[in-house]
């Protein structure tokens, strides 16, 4: 007897474009995006990520065309993200805080940080996750 496989990701990630900190981190922690833009540029530099690869590891890596086709954008788009779950065949993903294409709103991962600095980062992660992904509550569980 064969059944429908029904495939849910456990370990997914998302985090907010640099380009939107400002508008869902508090305004009176905004003397801060400097030196957060300069962590989230050397923490792209160091892992090499959103590299330009070359059309033969493209070949090996990304046979099925989706990272050359922006597939990795999902990580902060949720269309982009839908069409991927669509695409692998994943029916809902839990998504947790961060991804390896950007770092997390005033996370301290470069420079230490206060709780009340860390607190608002996490506020803002969650406004902008359920801002972005909130229409998809049915595939995306927020984590």
């Amino acid at each position: 007897m064969a059944g429908e496989l029904i495939v849910v990701s456990g370990d997914s990630h998302a985090v907010p474009p640099p380009e939107v900190w400002p508008e869902y981190i508090e305004s009176r922690y905004h003397s801060l995006l400097p030196a957060m833009r300069e962590d989230d540029a050397r923490y792209r530099q160091l892992l090499g990520l959103f590299a330009d690869f070359s059309p033969d590891v493209l070949d090996v890596i990304d046979a099925e065309g989706a990272w050359a086709g922006g597939g990795y954008l999902g990580c902060w788009d949720c269309d982009v993200r839908l069409a991927q779950m669509d695409r692998e065949g994943v029916a809902a993903e839990l998504v947790y805080p961060g991804d390896p294409r950007a770092l997390s709103p005033l996370s301290p991962q470069f420079r230490p940080l206060t709780q009340d600095v860390v607190a608002a980062g996490v506020r803002a992660y969650n406004r902008w996750a359920a801002d972005t992904f909130g229409s998809a509550r049915d595939r995306i569980l927020l984590v």
